[in-house]
């Protein structure tokens, strides 16, 4: 009785201050210290070399807002990086992000190619020209109220002319922007249900990158509803100092990890051919037991679980299978996005 209230002690204290800790071997830890390992952790297990990031802020209450850079995959992200800033603090976050994609670089394998996305409310040049210097690829959404002057053209005109009326989208080398020029690619179109077009801009050469790529922009947004009200209830949290809620979410991004890394590697077993190779019968017979499937929606194969929900669900019923479960697990990315059509 004794060691389980010792141990429920020291989880409620190990998010605090060293001075708010009870005993002798009170010890201060930063958060900062764990990134390189998540990072190294994610990159150990991430088949292929092209990773996809997403960067973006979440409000919690009118308490935080939190900066995120997160691997996004199968339609959920993992948090890798963060910062917890009070709602009412005002100024740029430009320097606050290079930092922690400055991390992030440290820590990825060279031969890994990142394309990072981010929405409108984010793009700085500044910002882009330094995803740019770390060799990575950005992929940022910008407003519609810009101009662009395509290579080879006398004058710039707005965005929305380079908006298709129909399907398709446009794409083209060029300078957008008169007040901070930017020389770039363009993508202009439009997505169903959508009036607004979307405005992109990245270094990529037309030939090789599609805007439609932005479409899994929203997995982050995604993973934010799995942090709160769709999965660990992060919202819930009453902490109210910054520290402390940069510890939290570290546990969070952890239970993230561990859920989808499982739940994505038995998505991507159970619709491979190749499972009786990469399975043992035990753990393939227990799998037989979930009701795992994707239906079609317009003819389209659609999730009817997330793979972080799945993973959790293995977590909690294969408990004595976890160990080589995730010795098997790694990250099997999906292929790129195709135009619809």
């Amino acid at each position: 009785m004794v060691e389980v209230e010792s141990i429920k002690k020291r989880l409620r204290e190990w998010y605090l201050e060293k001075e708010k800790k009870r005993g002798k071997s009170r010890q201060e830890w930063e958060v900062e210290s764990c990134f390189g390992s998540l990072i190294k952790w994610l990159s150990s297990k991430w088949e292929g070399e092209l990773v996809w990031l997403a960067m973006d802020a979440t409000n919690l209450g009118d308490r935080f807002v939190v900066l995120v850079i997160s691997a996004i995959y199968r339609g959920v992200a993992i948090p890798l990086i963060w910062e917890v800033k009070p709602t009412k603090e005002k100024g740029s976050w430009n320097q606050i992000w290079i930092k922690m994609l400055g991390e992030i670089k440290k820590h990825l394998p060279k031969e890994k190619q990142v394309l990072l996305l981010a929405d409108r409310g984010l793009y700085s040049k500044v910002l882009f020209q330094y995803v740019c210097k770390l060799g990575w690829h950005p992929f940022f959404r910008v407003n519609g109220n810009g101009k662009f002057q395509e290579a080879g053209r006398r004058k710039k005109r707005e965005f929305t002319d380079y908006l298709p009326r129909g399907k398709g989208y446009y794409s083209g080398v060029g300078e957008a922007f008169q007040k901070h020029p930017l020389k770039c690619t363009l993508l202009a179109g439009r997505t169903e249900g959508h009036k607004e077009g979307w405005y992109i801009v990245t270094d990529l050469s037309p030939k090789v990158c599609h805007i439609c790529w932005y479409k899994l922009r929203a997995w982050i947004e995604h993973g934010f509803k799995t942090l709160k009200s769709a999965g660990l209830q992060w919202h819930r949290s009453r902490i109210t100092k910054p520290c402390r809620m940069k510890r939290v979410i570290l546990v969070l991004a952890i239970t993230t990890f561990f859920s989808v890394l499982l739940g994505g590697y038995i998505e991507g077993q159970l619709e491979s051919e190749e499972i009786e190779r990469e399975l043992d019968r035990e753990i393939l017979e227990q799998l037989k037991q979930l009701s795992w499937k994707r239906v079609k929606v317009k003819g389209k194969k659609v999730r009817q679980e997330s793979v972080f929900k799945l993973g959790l669900r293995l977590l909690g019923n294969f408990s004595l299978l976890i160990k080589e479960l995730l010795e098997k697990s790694r990250f099997m990315p999906e292929p790129c996005p195709l135009p619809d059509g």
